[in-house]
């Protein structure tokens, strides 16, 4: 019976180490949307930006080694909801997704869409009444919502825009195209800009709204007690002022 008890829990010793080695290593799948998210289309799992960077701090801290593998929308969620993958970046939280995803409390950053032109033109001005946008040319991402307000007064035909298919087009267009200003992520828009070699563009007023962006875990592979402990550390990492830092990695 002693021989019995202690294969046992010999056993159960082994089961448990070994889970807690596997948990350490997890995949987590993404898109390229830089600077958030910079994939490298040669080697597809060598991701890197502001929201792995942040990741990695937090993941350090709870021992854990995350794996990014770069890919479309559709096969990263599919990959972080049907099948083993254990984390899903960028995304924001739906109702209709609570279903398959444990969300933490804290967000790992806002996108903050903004009217931004040159730096060199200071005959903008902006207050936030976007009757002011009715003289201007605006530029703005094609299919693309901004913020609630921005985009009824747009559907009223209070201003009128032109067009870009990718943000990169979309900046390159502020300084090529005669484009007054355009509507775009601040942090973007400033990364594309040293991309180009051009100084970083001018926010014009405030922001015309804010959108908290989240990593999001399987159910399927971690419980709510690991994602409350993830969240924990997360808030250290923020109040360390870590995003800042970052940041200033890939803007500056």
């Amino acid at each position: 019976m002693r021989l019995t008890r202690r294969l046992i829990y010999f056993f159960s010793l082994l089961i448990s180490t070994h889970c807690w080695a596997q948990a350490k290593l997890i995949d987590v799948y993404t898109i390229d949307f830089p600077p958030y998210i910079i994939a490298d289309e040669q080697q597809p799992n060598h991701v890197v930006g502001i929201i792995p960077d942040l990741l990695n701090l937090v993941f350090q801290r709870l021992d854990v080694e995350p794996t990014y593998h770069a890919t479309s929308w559709a096969r990263a969620f599919h990959f972080t909801t049907k099948a083993n993958g254990v984390g899903l970046i960028p995304t924001m939280k739906v109702a209709e997704r609570l279903e398959w995803l444990h969300y933490p409390a804290t967000p790992l950053l806002y996108l903050k869409p903004h009217i931004i032109t040159t730096p060199d033109n200071n005959g903008i001005h902006f207050d936030g009444d976007l009757k002011q946008l009715a003289t201007l040319k605006v530029g703005k991402l094609r299919q693309a919502r901004v913020a609630p307000e921005f985009d009824q007064a747009l559907a009223e035909g209070v201003f009128k825009v032109v067009l870009r298919n990718n943000t990169d087009s979309l900046v390159k267009s502020l300084y090529t195209d005669r484009i007054d200003v355009i509507t775009a992520d601040h942090r973007q828009a400033a990364y594309y800009s040293k991309q180009m070699g051009n100084q970083v563009p001018r926010i014009v007023g405030p922001a015309l709204g804010e959108v908290p962006i989240y990593i999001a875990f399987n159910k399927q592979q971690v419980d709510q007690a690991w994602v409350d402990k993830f969240d924990g550390q997360l808030k250290q990492v923020l109040a360390k002022g870590a995003l800042a830092q970052i940041e200033a990695r890939y803007l500056d």
